[in-house]
């Protein structure tokens, strides 16, 4: 064949490619994995909900979103999840909404009505005066991804920074104990961290904005009253401080000038592994009864977890220990703790925690003894605990 009949038949392929091609793929994106891609070109357009506070985004939807069968309302109980979010700042948009999907879709299927997304912010030591993001922080418009589709499933959704400790010298390091050689400097910073997130957090329907988590050096300064006035500028839904646990029980008023209040549960309960759920609600009602009795109406337990392993029980927040492994221990927990939620009337509870990362379906083998992802015991509590079963 002739070199121009051959140049010729190129048109002809092309179109007979372009035919073709919709008819094997149709208009969804290539999948890989359990995440997905769209080629390159524009992508095809979402259809959207008319919530307001539902921001449009690319349709069709490859992985449907699943909604809360009863959304929360004020007044209700938020029984939620707390996702851990380390950004991959390679990850294209339309890969960050896949992994937001499957990740609402796990925590819906968990019977979940809520959702927090804790994301790290960094500070070089624990005298310094500034605070920053750093690669695995997610941006604002990452967050803004996994609040839309949050909410689309009628998920309520908090947005919480947390001061990462890796250059703390943990476990004696601790974001807790960090003393700014300079504090005007230091809420300059923070305050110029947190506004972009607070106005992704009202642009997209979020219900409540965390402006500070276990900063128990930091409680009392007045400078909280400026930094929490300009996040109220931007931001009008709930804004809240979660402290932690022994700064709970042992201050009288946490000096941070918010209404809310969530507390980092690491209660420690001197209990054998053996122990059953009652004993272990009464371990934690002690705790609870230093502070006050009764219902605790406007408290949420922001972290509660607990590794899957022996002698877990007096030292549920030890992060650096790795015991032989007994998945009844954090599946008894959660259930004690449920139980404890439900009896003080508490406003929620959160479970720590859920990599943004994980893929539902395929658990990491290597996971932390804190995880829940995959422990079959631990899920079942979890469901049982969020529907009251």
């Amino acid at each position: 064949m002739s070199r121009v009949r051959q140049m010729a038949l190129i048109p002809l392929a092309v179109i007979a490619l372009l035919l073709t091609l919709p008819l094997a793929f149709g208009n969804y994106p290539v999948k890989i994995g359990l995440v997905h891609w769209y080629g390159s070109g524009s992508a095809p357009r979402h259809k959207t909900r008319r919530a307001a506070t539902v921001a449009r985004h690319h349709q069709p939807d490859p992985y449907p979103v699943r909604t809360v069968a009863d959304p929360w309302r004020p007044g209700m109980t938020q029984w939620g999840i707390q996702v851990y979010w380390q950004s991959t700042a390679s990850d294209p948009p339309d890969y960050t909404w896949g992994k937001a999907q499957r990740i609402v879709n796990y925590i819906v299927g968990l019977d979940a009505n809520s959702l927090c997304i804790s994301f790290p912010f960094y500070t070089p030591d624990l005298t310094a005066s500034t605070v920053s993001a750093k690669p695995a922080t997610p941006s604002p418009a990452r967050v803004a991804i996994l609040i839309q589709e949050a909410r689309r499933a009628g998920l309520r959704v908090t947005v919480r920074p947390i001061l990462d400790e890796a250059s703390l010298d943990p476990p004696t390091g601790w974001r807790g104990a960090i003393e700014p050689d300079d504090r005007d400097m230091w809420f300059a910073s923070y305050r110029r961290l947190l506004l972009p997130y607070a106005k992704v957090a009202q642009k997209y329907g979020a219900a409540a904005f965390v402006v500070g988590t276990e900063l128990d050096s930091m409680e009392g300064d007045p400078r909280w009253a400026g930094l929490i006035a300009a996040i109220r500028q931007v931001f009008h839904g709930q804004i809240s401080y979660d402290v932690n646990w022994s700064d709970y029980i042992t201050t009288a008023q946490v000096q941070v000038p918010v209404r809310s209040f969530g507390v980092d549960a690491y209660f420690p309960v001197d209990a054998p592994d053996s122990a059953p759920v009652p004993e272990l609600v009464a371990g934690w009602d002690a705790w609870l009864d230093r502070k006050t009795t009764g219902p605790l109406r406007s408290l949420v337990l922001s972290e509660v977890a607990i590794g899957a392993e022996e002698d877990a029980y007096d030292s549920p927040g030890n992060f650096y220990v790795n015991n032989p492994p007994d998945p009844r221990v954090q599946a008894n927990w959660y259930t004690a703790v449920c139980a404890v939620t439900r009896q003080r009337h508490m406003a929620g509870m959160y479970v720590w925690s859920l990599d943004f990362n994980a893929i539902p379906a395929h658990p990491p083998k290597a996971e932390s003894p804190l995880d829940f992802l995959g422990r079959r015991l631990s899920e079942q509590a979890l469901r049982a605990c969020f529907t009251g079963s």
